[in-house]
């Protein structure tokens, strides 16, 4: 029988469950904090859409199927009804199907390598660059995107293993506004996603294809720099409606019908 995963927090058992401000949604950061699974399951939806909405994925899953995200519940549910889970206006994802498969396989992953226990990837006193090494492997995850999550842990989740910020470089640096991990309000998410978008103008320059975009956030003046007030209240009450989702100015989601899988490596937080 699969051992219970710990989704009580990230920290030890007598400690308050962190504070973390990711997605600017209070209801969706608080399930993000305290179940560690919920947190992976977030960072493999930030692909090709804003990434505080892709935050904010796991409270509208946890809030449909009603109870916390638990990996062998989710590994051992019917794919087609936890494809239209996802799929529900206004859908999770905009590519809900491939998503959802997605998700199931990390759940998988988790259940069957580490008992449930997202947890155990850092808990053993491995160090940095073993905890990198493990989230590489996980479905959905790529170098980039384990360093972040890294980042993520160390600033501000107090998990940190030896050698955290030389492994998870260039996003352990101290003061850096690069990714996620230095989110924690509306003006560090602005910043970060500006550093980005310039990042990726300049890369795109000196390729001689110059464009807007950015990798996980959307570009300032897309609409979707902060979530729309109704889509805040609505994550809470579990009443989010389309016309909400529309107000977030997040274009381009798929019918469940939809079953294409972004790579990977196409967006990093």
């Amino acid at each position: 029988m699969t051992a219970a995963p710990d989704t009580s927090m990230l920290q030890p058992a007598n400690a308050q469950v962190p504070v973390i401000r990711l997605t600017q949604v209070p209801e969706a950061d608080a399930v993000l904090a305290r179940n560690p699974f919920a947190l992976l399951v977030g960072m493999v939806l930030d692909q090709q859409i804003p990434v505080e909405r892709a935050l904010a994925g796991p409270a509208m899953i946890s809030q449909r199927i009603g109870r916390e995200l638990d990996p062998a519940e989710l590994a051992g549910y019917d794919p087609e009804q936890f494809a239209a889970v996802l799929s529900r206006p206004p859908a999770v994802h905009r590519s809900p199907i491939a998503m959802a498969g997605r998700i199931q396989q990390l759940a998988a992953y988790i259940s069957k390598t580490y008992g449930g226990d997202v947890t155990r990837m850092w808990s053993d006193r491995s160090t940095g660059a073993d905890v990198v090494r493990r989230f590489e492997k996980l479905p959905g995850f790529g170098r980039p995107k384990a360093r972040i999550l890294l980042a993520l842990l160390g600033k501000q989740l107090g998990v940190t293993p030896v050698g955290w910020r030389e492994a998870a470089a260039p996003y352990g640096e101290e003061g850096s506004q690069l990714s996620l991990a230095d989110v924690v309000d509306q003006a560090s998410l602005d910043a970060v996603r500006s550093a980005k978008r310039a990042r990726k103008l300049a890369k795109k320059a000196a390729a001689g294809r110059a464009g807007p975009g950015g990798e996980g956030f959307a570009p300032p003046g897309s609409g979707n720099e902060k979530p729309s007030p109704e889509v805040a209240s609505q994550v809470g009450a579990g009443s989010i409606t389309p016309q909400a989702v529309a107000d977030t100015g997040v274009t381009g989601v798929r019918t469940p019908s939809s079953r294409h899988a972004p790579s990977r490596e196409e967006d990093q937080s």
